[in-house]
């Protein structure tokens, strides 16, 4: 393995990603690699957020990118900027990678999920699981069209507990005792 990963920790990233030996050094790895360094990343910040998350190497070459140029295109607050680039723009970039594969998950196309976390970028910061309750709890238990989170996208940026729960609450308290007269 390349710039200096030791048996140990080679042995931790096919444990954790064992889809690594897929890759010929000459194909994709060494294509993705070259990327980084393109980007300005040196081997040691690459070699850091591998061992911190070895399913960097899923990566397709470009995504990494493409998730930097959504992240430099941001109009939001400063404070939000500084939150999401805290730990470097590596992790922000695949961060925004792993916000854009929860969504695609869902049914959202590519341009769609890149345009729901420019709209609201404070998803970024939130965690996975967090975001990824919250879609499923807009989906299923509040029958809301995942279209309307790409026309919506602050759906995702509120917090769960405090603002959609509890309204989430009142409409269906309503709607079991008849005092709605249409469908919200």
């Amino acid at each position: 393995m390349p710039f200096g990963i030791g048996n140990v920790e080679f042995d931790r990233i096919l444990r954790v990603y064992p889809a690594v030996l897929v890759y010929g050094i000459q194909n994709k790895f060494k294509r993705l690699l070259d990327e980084f360094s393109v980007l300005g990343f040196n081997m040691e910040v690459v070699k850091k957020q591998l061992l911190r998350d070895p399913r960097i190497l899923a990566l397709e070459v470009g995504e990494l990118s493409r998730c930097l140029e959504l992240l430099k295109s941001l109009k939001c607050r400063e404070a939000i900027k500084k939150d999401i680039f805290h730990d470097g723009a590596f992790k922000a970039g695949y961060e925004v990678k792993l916000r854009v594969d929860c969504l695609r998950n869902h049914g959202i196309t590519l341009r769609d999920a890149y345009s729901v976390l420019w709209k609201e970028p404070r998803v970024i910061l939130y965690n996975l699981d967090d975001v990824e309750r919250k879609i499923e709890f807009l989906l299923h238990v509040m029958k809301v069209d995942i279209q309307c989170l790409v026309e919506v996208p602050e759906y995702l940026g509120v917090n769960f507990e405090k603002h959609i729960l509890p309204r989430f609450k009142v409409i269906d308290h309503l709607r079991s005792i008849g005092g709605l007269g249409d469908e919200v």
